[in-house]
Order: structure tokens, then C-alpha cells, then sequence
């Protein structure tokens, strides 16, 4: 959990820094000395007085809270909360580096982040094992993709409009070869171009526009850095702020379970909220979604590099086929990234409290006193871990499946080709059959349906061939790498033969056309899961627009550091 370092520091706990003041830094209980006050890499810098204007109300210390077993009271006096939005302004600046790298004039801007509050929408928990931005990444993905896939529609419209009034240069020429229409057309990069520009500015604009609120409990924005007396209180309270949450949070990496502070928080949060919502958010479906995104850019540039470089049929050939070493080291790094999923599943299957590191033993003795206390012995809280909330996590996300907004980041990138072939047709004159062909065939059935097929079949193999399945040491990473290879190849063949039949339909007419476009929509229900998933997704696309409309709750001021 947060800056704890039993989620900040390596396996092997660094030595305790003994700082000597000229003044003792009082504590709750008055009974434990500074060095020993905080497991906080930083604990030794911290100052012997707080200049915060925070009510000095008696409240339990670690030892009280030890000794009567208070471990999730309340302390009313130190509840704060930070607009999750806010804190992901300048791409998560304030996310991405620990406390423990940061100045004591930096670690006390982090406070001004937070405001008090009466509870918590979500409370984060997380390592400091784990980079932060890959947090960063993930939490602006979730909350963000709406207004990328926005931003996308309103650039890719405007293009479209200054290609078709000739304000936009078309460089090169596509020859249409329909029944009814074979003419050559002028051709142009733009639309792909802006679209994928437009993806990328819609995420970082993202956390500035108002589309949604959450109040959350983030350690580092929530436990004040530089006060000693006040990081005691909200390292030691923070059950009482997981009995004030609404929903548990994990940004879940691979380390997670092996700090003890995160599987206290997990412990504490089902003991004070039996009936609350624990949300497993895995980083590595963010990170599989951004080397997906990048093979289909390098795809997309290889389309125009070849284009303007008006390549003949052999060339292009050689020129796509010289394109799949990035795309198999691409997969291979995917199917890398997506056995952290499978590692999740075993960890939790395997689970043992006594292999979760702390760095002081009395937070050792600490954690174990309260998880014994709620579960009775350790014994039941590991198959507790083993069993409902493993079998919790199975119900609430599939680690297989493409999460929907992720569908939608992905699909315009191909879709703007189709978009850019439109404007062509249209400046070349072509009919309106032949353009609602397109649209049908083209761009519904194999832009949108194929590809969420496609992209499902791609992922499932990744994930199902993720481990080598061959059990010789000797030859494991080749046979690992082979794998990859055939992965590319069996869904090449599927994206081919895809485009290939919807090439064929919408030159035959428009039957031909629907009824490519109908097999295709199945398939990809048929991926998805059926209509609910595809209900639910449309509930996610349109709830987010009365947050627009919404005025803030708060309006205070936040530094940036």
C-alpha cells in the first residue's frame, strides 16, 4: 500500500535512519521514538512540528490501537480526500514519482491535493513497488476514453469537411474499380493522421474536463509527508478510512501480494464493509492496450509509407512482409505483459500471509494481531484469499477479455482508413450505392465488426499461449517465440480473410454487402458475449454526459509540483 515501504522498498528493508532533533517528536501514545515511528523512507527528514492547521483532538496512537484491537476507528480529525481528476492534471504529474524521491517542499505540496471530507468514493490501493505511471496510464484510460473517442469523431468530421472544400492537399490517387464506377480519386493521409493525433489529445485533455467526480483516498495525497505526528495518525487509521469507502480499489501488479500492508488493506476493507465492492484494476491490460495501439500506428504507417512511395504489388508484399518482425516482437512482448493476469490467479490461488514482507516488525505484529482478530487465525484469512475472494475477482472482471473501452481506442485507427477511401470516392464522383457500400461493408463490417473479432481472437491467443506450453527447458525461449510467430500468423489470416470477403461483397451490390456485414456483426457478438455486454457498454458511453453539465464540488486551488 501507498508510501508504506513495505509497498515502496525492495524485498530487503533498508536499515532505519535514526535522526537526532533538537526537540523529540511527540507521538499519540508519547511511547515510541521517531526512528521507529514510521516505516517511511523519508521518516528521517520529516520536521518535529506540523504548521497545519489540524485539530489536535486526542486520538488512538499505534500502541492503543494494538492493545485494544481499534484497528478500524475512526479518526475523524484526518479524513481527507483528493478529486481524483484533479490529481491526474499535467498526465499525472503528482502520481508518478514516490514520496521517497521527492524534496520535504515537494512532499508538502502533496497535501494541498486533499481537503477534508466524510468519506471516500474509492480507495486506492496500490504498491510503490510499481512505477506510477503505469497508474497514471491506467486510471486516464478508464475515466478518459469517452473524450478520446469524441475528440476522434469532432477531429475526423472537421478533416473530412476541409478535404472534401479542397483546404487539404491530396497528394496521391486511389483507383476505384466498381461495376458502376471506376475512376481515380484523389487520395490524402489526414484523416488517418489528425484521427490518431486527436486519440492521444482527447487522453491528455482528459482529467480537465468535467465528466466525472470522485472523491478518493490516495496515501500520498491522503497521509500528510512531512508531519510526523500526522503520518502516524494516517498510517495507523487507515482502517477507519477503509470503513469510510464506498469501494476498494487495487491497482493490482505483479508485487501486490507480497507487501503486507496491501493484504491488510484488502483484510481490513472486507471486515469493515462486508457488503462493499472491491475493484481489481490489473495494469496490464493498460499496458497490452498500448502495444496493441502501437502495432496498428506501425501498420498504419507502413499503409502510407508505402503509398506515397506508389510501390507496385511485389513491393508491397515485400514491404508488409518485412513489417512482421516488429509486429512478432510486438506479440511477444504482449503475451509477456498478459501473463501477469495468469500470475494474479495463481497468487491468489497460492496465497501465503507469511511470505508478504514488512519492513518493522511492529508492523508486522500489527497486522497480524488485526487479521487474527477478524478471521480468527491466519490460516483462515489465507484460504479466505484463496477462495471467496479469489473466486470474487473471477466474477467481477474477466482477465481474458478486451475490456470494452479498449475496443473503442483501438477500432478508429482502422476506421479512419475506411473514412479516407470515403473521401476520395466522394471528391472522385462515385454514386451513392457505391458509398453506402462502403460504409455498410467496409466500415461496419469489417472496420468495426471484423475488427472486434479479430482483435478478440488476437487477445485469446495471447493469453492463451501466454506461458510456453512446450515443456523442454532446453529450447523454452524459442518455443516461446514460435509461438508468437504462429500468433501473428493465425490472425493475419483471420484479418485477410475478413478483408478479402468484404472486398468481394461490397463490389458484387448490396445483398452481398448485408449479408457479409450480418456475419460479421455476429462474430463479433459472439465475442463480446452477447447483447448485454454490448447494453452495458452503451450505458458507459452516454452515462458521462450529464457529468459534463455538473458544477464541481470543489473548487479549491491545486498545486502543482
Amino acid at each position: 500500500m501507498g508510501n508504506r515501504p513495505c509497498c515502496d522498498d525492495s524485498v530487503k528493508a533498508p536499515a532505519p535512519e535514526v535522526v537526532a532533533a533538537s526537540t523529540p517528536i511527540e507521538v499519540c501514545d508519547g511511547s515510541i521514538s521517531p526512528q521507529d515511528s514510521s516505516e517511511y523512507p523519508q521518516m528521517g527528514r520529516l520536521g518535529t512540528s506540523s504548521s497545519f492547521n489540524v485539530q489536535r483532538q486526542p486520538a488512538p496512537g499505534r500502541m492503543s490501537r494494538l492493545m485494544k484491537l481499534k484497528h478500524l476507528e475512526i479518526d475523524e480529525d484526518i479524513m481527507r480526500g483528493a478529486d481524483l481528476r484533479r490529481t491526474l492534471w499535467h498526465c499525472g504529474r503528482a502520481w508518478r514519482r514516490p514520496p521517497s524521491e521527492l524534496s520535504e517542499n515537494e512532499r508538502a505540496q502533496l497535501w494541498k491535493y486533499s481537503t477534508p471530507v466524510d468519506g471516500f468514493d474509492t480507495f486506492f490501493s496500490h504498491t510503490w513497488l510499481t512505477p506510477g505511471k503505469w497508474k497514471v496510464f491506467s486510471l486516464m484510460i478508464q475515466k478518459g476514453w469517452q473524450l478520446m473517442l469524441a475528440f476522434w469523431a469532432v477531429a475526423v468530421v472537421v478533416i473530412m469537411v476541409l478535404c472534401m472544400t479542397d483546404v487539404l492537399p491530396m497528394p496521391w490517387t486511389y483507383q476505384a474499380r466498381f461495376h458502376e464506377f471506376e475512376e481515380v480519386c484523389p487520395f490524402g493521409p489526414w484523416v488517418q493522421f489528425v484521427g490518431i493525433i486527436a486519440l492521444v489529445l482527447g487522453l491528455v485533455i482528459s482529467p480537465y474536463v468535467p465528466t466525472y467526480q470522485e472523491t478518493m483516498f490516495f496515501d500520498m495525497f491522503s497521509i500528510h509527508q512531512t508531519d510526523a505526528r500526522l503520518m502516524e495518525r494516517g498510517v495507523y487509521g487507515l482502517g477507519g478510512c477503509l470503513r469510510r469507502s464506498r469501494q476498494l480499489q487495487v491497482l493490482w501488479s505483479s508485487p501486490y501480494l507480497s507487501r503486507l500492508w496491501c493484504v491488510f488493506e484488502l483484510a481490513a476493507y472486507r471486515q469493515a464493509n462486508p457488503d462493499g465492492k472491491i475493484c481489481w484494476t490489473p495494469l496490464f491490460r493498460e499496458r497490452a492496450l498500448l502495444a496493441i495501439f502501437v502495432l496498428c500506428c506501425w501498420m498504419t504507417a507502413l499503409f502510407w509509407a508505402l503509398a506515397a512511395l506508389q510501390a507496385g504489388q511485389k513491393s508491397i508484399m515485400i514491404g508488409y512482409a518485412a513489417s512482421l518482425l516488429p509486429v512478432i516482437l510486438g506479440t511477444h512482448v504482449l503475451c509477456q505483459t498478459i501473463r501477469e493476469g495468469q500470475k494474479l490467479l495463481d497468487d491468489l490461488q497460492y496465497f501465503d500471509l507469511a511470505s508478504a514482507g514488512c519492513a518493522l516488525e511492529f508492523d508486522r505484529r500489527f497486522i497480524y494481531t488485526a487479521i487474527q482478530d477478524w478471521y480468527e487465525s491466519e490460516e483462515a484469512f489465507t484460504q479466505y484469499v484463496r477462495g471467496p475472494l479469489r473466486e470474487e475477482l473471477l466474477t467481477s472482471v474477466s482477465l481474458r477479455d478486451i475490456p470494452l473501452g479498449h475496443y473503442m481506442i483501438l477500432l478508429p485507427v482502422g476506421m479512419s482508413l475506411t473514412l479516407e477511401l470515403l473521401v476520395a470516392l466522394m471528391k472522385g464522383g462515385a454514386p451513392m450505392p457505391v458509398l453506402a457500400r462502403s460504409v455498410i461493408g467496409l466500415l461496419l463490417g469489417f472496420d468495426v465488426a471484423w475488427s472486434v473479432f479479430c482483435l478478440d481472437v488476437f487477445h485469446y491467443m495471447c493469453f492463451r499461449f501466454a506461458t510456453p506450453k512446450f515443456a523442454c527447458v532446453k529450447y523454452r525461449r524459442l518455443a516461446d517465440f514460435g509461438q508468437s510467430i504462429l500468433i501473428v500468423l493465425l490472425s493475419i489470416f483471420c484479418w485477410t480473410f475478413g478483408g478479402g470477403i468484404s472486398q468481394m461483397a461490397v463490389h458484387s451490390g448490396i445483398w452481398p454487402t448485408l449479408c457479409w456485414t450480418a456475419f460479421a456483426t455476429c462474430c463479433a457478438l459472439a465475442s463480446l458475449k452477447g447483447v448485454p455486454a454490448v447494453a452495458a457498454f452503451s450505458g458507459k458511453c452516454v452515462g458521462w454526459i450529464p457529468c459534463i453539465l455538473a458544477k464541481p464540488t470543489d473548487a479549491e486551488e491545486v498545486v502543482s509540483i
